[in-house]
């Protein structure tokens, strides 16, 4: 019967609800045009509902209000505080809703009930007491106690909204703490740089160092901005380690070199430092200072050589104990007798050997040139140490086979297979001699490898060699074989009739037409190299072959990474070479093919403008932090859109560059008809 009672009264409530509409009605229907539309029957019939519903009304409120204080009741005795509360509320009885809801502990809707009524001070307290948090921290905000705003925000896990209420109580530092909680490190960084608050500069270092080195090397970055602020204020503060950390950590030696050189006692690590951004002379400065003459004097060399300053390294080179970088440095500066002396210490007898010759010491070139027969490493591979070197140029006769021929069998002997014929050339990645495969009867260039790859795992040197030896490409040189000897590794390769392209590029200035087509047989090359793999790591144009058909061949695949290997992966100095290098190579940091595009962009640069970006003792340091060069600069004729295209490759982000090797090649093709006429003004 209750229910039914209940159901009747709930009838009545929506028939209450639809009365007004109806009295509405009556109303109009008294005009003019309600009596038209409808005629005074239905006025009367409209008029008789709104008087039965004057009645109703007090007779509906009473059953309605039965209806909830029955229900409030019940839900007393039951024990359901809140929802007792809650009908006592519709009811309008306040002060047993407030009862109800402190008998049951429900604070937070006793303070909603509260601040509907006015009573905002035992709304707030409520509001604590029931961990109302966000409601709480809403009133504190508006009476202006943001501190306490921020707390309860804080513990109703608002974060962004607790960042807020510490900003407006002028708590900046503790603003900033909170929006890092948040993930808003701009924010953060925006309000730690405005602060001047003890542990600033620790907020700071731990935005920074979240953020990362890439973020901090972008220049006028809030991330920069604030790696030069927590630097500051770590030099303040007497902390100058702590500063040299953060901005070596964030790959910044331009702020961390000053902070050593000013602030710090010297070390090794520091001294590396220098000599990574290219700064040898303070590099060699720091070993004096410790007590490393050797050390020092190698870097000292190394700067005098880098100015071409022959005759000053060589000394330099001697102290340090390389006899073969001193000898080298003698022969350019053109003291051969120092230059023989310095490579007879070296145990390099066959070059001390020529020069003796070259000096008319006769005798002394005889004793030398036994002494090279019975040690020189090319008798390890079975080739003749006897015989004489031509010129580095390759006669165009018996050009080199450009089909891949299989390594040698393993039951071949290798001592006996390969004869030298003569010299074609040698630099830092070894010595190149034009040689005849006596099994298959046919010319070969054998590289004979730097001494310092003897004590290197075989398998890692040879590794490189096997990757080199699948590229099949008519724009890089075959491997043919490879293997280790007594006394070093050798790589067998296609003889090349040609000429090394950085002397072509010495002597001859190359037009647009020329520039793009080369640079699109490199891009082939590297795109080959990059679908299986592959890096070159020391793209330049000394690694690139002028043939005499005028095509480009690339060389020295795998070489760089062998010499890494070589060093167990840790060098001092990065294999490489530094006008070409990009900075992740020069940091030790991540190597793919996005490394090669960078030294693409170097080498496009040189094509144009018969010089690389960065050049000379400061182009370490240049790669890392000195924007790239523009083209335009220094020849205006060069194309808009090739500069554009240089300029992504050389730039320092990974990211920032081309896709890949394919993509640049596709914008060199648009590029093609441009330089049609052989200008470079065709394409402006």
């Amino acid at each position: 019967m209750d229910g039914l009672r209940h159901d009747l009264d709930l009838l009545w409530l929506r028939l209450h609800q639809a009365l007004p509409w109806l009295e509405a009605w009556e109303t109009w229907l008294r005009t003019p045009q309600g009596l038209a539309a409808g005629g005074g029957a239905v006025a009367l019939l409209v008029a008789m509902l709104v008087l039965w519903r004057h009645w109703r009304r007090g007779q509906l409120s009473r059953a309605a209000a039965r209806t909830l204080r029955r229900e409030a009741r019940g839900f007393e005795r039951a024990g359901e505080w809140r929802a007792a509360g809650n009908a006592w509320r519709r009811l309008g009885k306040a002060r047993k809703a407030l009862a109800a809801y402190r008998r049951g502990g429900h604070h937070d809707a006793a303070a909603r009930l509260l601040l509907d009524l006015g009573r905002r001070r035992e709304a707030k307290e409520a509001a604590r007491k029931g961990a109302a948090w966000g409601l709480y921290a809403r009133l504190c905000d508006e009476d202006g106690e943001h501190q306490a705003a921020a707390r309860a925000y804080l513990q109703a896990d608002q974060l962004y909204a607790a960042a807020l209420s510490l900003e407006k109580a002028g708590d900046a530092l503790a603003a900033a703490r909170t929006y890092r909680r948040a993930g808003m490190l701009d924010k953060a960084l925006e309000l730690a740089l405005k602060s001047d608050a003890e542990g600033s500069a620790g907020l700071l270092e731990s935005l920074v160092r979240r953020a990362g080195a890439g973020a901090a090397r972008r220049r006028g970055s809030a991330v920069e901005r604030g790696l030069r602020r927590a630097v500051e204020l770590r030099l303040a503060a007497g902390e100058a380690e702590r500063a040299y950390r953060l901005a070596a950590d964030c790959e910044r030696l331009d702020l961390a070199l000053p902070i050593a050189r000013r602030h710090l006692p010297p070390s090794a690590d520091v001294a590396e430092a220098f000599a990574r951004q290219g700064l040898l002379a303070d590099a060699a400065e720091l070993y004096q200072r410790l007590g490393d003459e050797e050390q020092a004097a190698l870097y000292y060399g190394e700067h005098c050589a880098e100015r071409g300053a022959n005759a000053e390294a060589a000394p330099w080179f001697e102290r340090a104990g390389r006899w073969d970088a001193a000898a080298e440095h003698w022969a350019a500066a053109g003291q051969l007798e120092r230059a023989a002396a310095a490579y007879e210490k070296a145990g390099d007898y066959r070059q001390a050997a020529r020069f003796y010759g070259q000096l008319g010491d006769r005798e002394r070139q005889r004793l030398l040139e036994d002494r090279a027969a019975a040690s020189d490493p090319l008798s390890e591979v079975g080739l003749d140490p006897a015989a004489p070197t031509s010129s580095l140029l390759e006669p165009p006769a018996g050009a080199g086979l450009s089909t891949p021929v299989p390594p040698a069998a393993g039951s071949i002997d290798a001592q006996a297979r390969y004869v030298a014929e003569a010299e074609l050339g040698r630099g830092a990645m070894g010595i190149v001699y034009r040689a005849r495969d006596t099994i298959l009867d046919r010319p070969v260039a054998l590289k004979l490898l730097p001494r310092e790859l003897s004590e290197a795992p075989a398998d890692e040197v040879l590794k490189e060699a096997r990757a080199a030896a699948r590229l099949s490409h008519p724009n890089i040189v075959q491997v043919f074989d490879a293997g280790r000897g007594p006394r070093g590794f050798f790589i067998v390769m296609e003889l090349v009739a040609g000429s090394n392209f950085a002397v072509h590029l010495e002597h001859h200035r190359l037009d647009l037409a020329e520039a793009v087509r080369i640079g699109r047989q490199i891009c082939a090359a590297l795109g080959h190299a990059h679908e299986r793999q592959i890096v070159h790591r020391d793209l330049k144009p000394s690694n690139l072959l002028w043939t005499t058909a005028e095509q480009i061949k690339l060389t020295d695949f795998g070489l760089a990474r062998a010499f890494e290997a070589a060093h167990g992966g840790v060098m001092t100095r990065p294999a490489g070479t530094p006008c070409y290098m990009a900075p992740e190579q020069i940091q030790g940091g991540k190597i793919d093919p996005r490394t090669d595009l960078y030294s693409l962009g170097c080498v496009l640069f040189e094509l144009l403008v018969h010089r690389p970006p960065f050049q000379g003792e400061r182009a370490i340091y240049d790669q890392l932090h000195t924007p790239p060069p523009d083209p335009r600069q220094a020849d205006p004729r060069v194309p808009d859109v090739l500069a554009d295209l240089i300029l992504r490759c050389l730039a320092k982000e990974p990211d920032q560059r081309p896709a890949s090797a394919a993509a640049i090649d596709r914008e060199l093709a648009a590029l093609a008809p441009l330089g049609s006429d052989g200008g470079m003004m065709a394409g402006r």
